[in-house]
């Protein structure tokens, strides 16, 4: 009978031991020393929040991105052509408060402030033949919040949140969205 306790014993500890490392090595951690951003709390303040998607890899001419921003006031779209990110054709569309603080929630909702800590933090090269999203939040004009997420692995990245929700959501804010970027290769 002993022996038996003893076996179930070190099958418990076995068992803690691998719960221990498994929370270790986790990467979904939260921001690391600092308190968790609240999306909201930015709603009636001079904000933006802006995702832009770089497209693949390419020669520097074939290289081209999408900005999207909005604030109480705008919405932004924006193409950018080569790695310089220069703008082409921007487009510009009136928002107001109440459509931005719905905006805002919904964002939050599907996590767009939500960060994670990874091995690998810069998003230079990552996905080299897929998308690279970066999520920013700006308070006058200072950066508050910067993360990326890629569609190569969902391993990749800082971004925490549904990103493609939160695509699709940001998308949805410009009515002529496919039109405006019919011409994109990616």
């Amino acid at each position: 009978m002993r022996y038996i306790f003893a076996a179930i014993g070190v099958v418990v500890l076995i068992i803690l031991i691998i719960i221990l490392f498994m929370r270790i090595g986790s990467t979904n951690t939260p921001r690391s020393g600092r308190a968790p951003l609240s999306l909201t709390d930015y709603i009636n303040k001079d904000s933006e929040v802006r995702l832009t998607t770089y497209g693949p890899v390419v020669g520097n001419e074939q290289r081209q991105s999408v900005r999207l921003s909005v604030s109480p006031a705008n919405r932004f779209f924006t193409i950018l052509q080569t790695y310089e990110s220069a703008p082409v054709n921007p487009q510009t569309y009136g928002n107001n408060h109440n459509a931005y603080e719905i905006f805002m929630h919904s964002l939050s909702g599907l996590g767009f402030a939500n960060e994670r800590t990874v091995k690998d933090q810069d998003r230079l090269g990552a996905c080299p033949f897929g998308q690279v999203s970066v999520y920013q939040l700006f308070d006058q004009g200072k950066e508050v919040l910067n993360t990326w997420s890629d569609t190569c692995r969902t391993k990749d990245g800082t971004f925490a949140g549904s990103a493609s929700s939160v695509a699709r959501l940001f998308q949805a804010q410009f009515a002529d969205y496919n039109t405006l970027t019919q011409n994109l290769s990616f």
